[in-house]
């Protein structure tokens, strides 16, 4: 093109040919190009599963399906080294071609993010090669414009959706400065937080959400996600009822009730392990360790022995328990309730609590007390 010197270039996100920045419609397959600010925000049918399937993960080892949102929730984001999908699609390539050969042009990027993204809604379960190469993508058009509200929007749902709870919190933090009244990008916010630990502020969030959406389904399923990561099953029950009530997709409400019922189950027998509680308790300090393991509902099912090891020193071995990929609040919480626990019944001698896996013998991590 002779004349795009005076003029900002961007490229149809359907064919990949360049455009002048006035253009409406590409001039060479007629697609509307302002649909590329529609079709680059990521939009997963079931946004409450995922945070719903991130729970269970932590709170009742649940095996639902990873195709709602991927692996199990990690710590910290990271990307993996992944090459780009080897799709036989003549658009894609001609997209991936047009941003490689304009790398400053913010649109060109956008184009094949929007690409990408259109091929991730379609794809079932979604390829990790897109989702990299689409992260990828964003991450170059942020780097031209870190304002830009569709990149922000799509990393920050791109993060969600791969239970990249911290990332996510990031983009959707830097979208709400520019978006502050966007129900939907404020709730999975939230969400995001609660996977951190920031239980209070998740719920002044989705009580802001509820109070100008009071059927919104996906805020009253986080709402009732938090509570439960909170620790305050009853709370979490009426709030997830209510959730159960405004579910209109059957998927969806089954996903949900399953949840809810491991919460009740939860309630159940805490109230019987309250009841069979008498005069009972150990108060030697490896049974003190056990009591307070199995007491957390995220760690009970995987304890398979506690025992003192040496003067000072008591080996957990849990089963099939991935600490290392734990989030960073669930861990607190665990190691919090033993020192409690260690504290109330003043026993002093212990000075250390190593964590070990049952299959390799190797140690997760440890309490390291004063």
């Amino acid at each position: 093109m002779n004349n795009t010197a005076q003029t900002t270039a961007k490229f149809c996100f359907a064919c990949g040919e360049e455009q002048h920045s006035n253009a409406a419609f590409c001039h060479h397959c007629g697609q509307n190009l302002n649909l590329i600010r529609n079709a680059t925000r990521l939009k997963p049918t079931h946004w409450a599963l995922i945070a719903c399937l991130a729970a269970i993960l932590w709170y009742g080892g649940s095996t639902l399906t990873t195709s709602l949102a991927g692996a199990r929730p990690t710590a910290e984001f990271k990307q993996e080294e992944t090459p780009p999908a080897d799709l036989k699609d003549p658009e894609l390539d001609a997209l991936r071609q047009a941003a490689k050969a304009a790398p400053q042009s913010k649109d060109a990027q956008l184009a094949l993010a929007a690409k990408l993204i259109e091929l991730l809604q379609t794809t079932d379960p979604p390829s990790r090669a897109l989702i990299f190469e689409a992260i990828e993508v964003l991450g170059v058009a942020l780097k031209l414009d870190p304002n830009d509200r569709n990149a922000l929007i799509s990393m920050a749902d791109l993060s969600f959706s791969q239970q990249a709870f911290s990332k996510a919190a990031e983009f959707y933090r830097r979208f709400l400065a520019l978006n502050k009244d966007d129900l939907e990008a404020k709730a999975k916010y939230a969400s995001s937080l609660t996977f951190l630990g920031q239980f209070d502020e998740a719920v002044s969030l989705l009580r802001e959400v509820l109070k100008k959406e009071p059927k919104n389904f996906n805020a009253n399923a986080y709402l009732a996600i938090t509570y439960a990561q909170k620790g305050d099953r009853k709370a979490a029950l009426e709030a997830g009822q209510k959730a159960l009530l405004l579910a209109t997709n059957p998927e969806a409400k089954e996903r949900f009730k399953a949840f809810l019922d491991s919460l009740e189950k939860s309630e159940h027998e805490k109230d019987a392990a309250a009841g069979s509680e008498s005069n009972s308790s150990p108060t030697d300090a490896a049974g003190i360790v056990r009591n307070a393991i199995e007491s957390s509902p995220v760690a009970a099912p995987k304890l398979s022995q506690v025992k003192a090891v040496e003067s000072g020193a008591i080996e957990v071995t849990m089963n099939d328990f991935p600490m290392a990929a734990m989030p960073p609040f669930a861990k607190e919480k665990l190691f919090s309730r033993i020192k409690e626990a260690l504290k109330a019944a003043a026993s002093k001698e212990v000075k250390t609590i190593r964590f070990l896996d049952q299959a390799s013998g190797q140690t997760m991590d440890q309490i390291v007390l004063e």
